[in-house]
């Protein structure tokens, strides 16, 4: 089991600057 969540940059339509979350936060958000 990995020991950290790789991070990736998210922007929010409409947000200024982007976000840093999970990457499984943003696959679970496109499908």
């Amino acid at each position: 089991m990995p020991i950290g969540v790789p991070k990736v940059p998210y922007r929010i339509p409409g947000d200024e600057e982007a976000t840093w979350v999970d990457l499984y936060n943003v696959m679970y958000r496109e499908r």
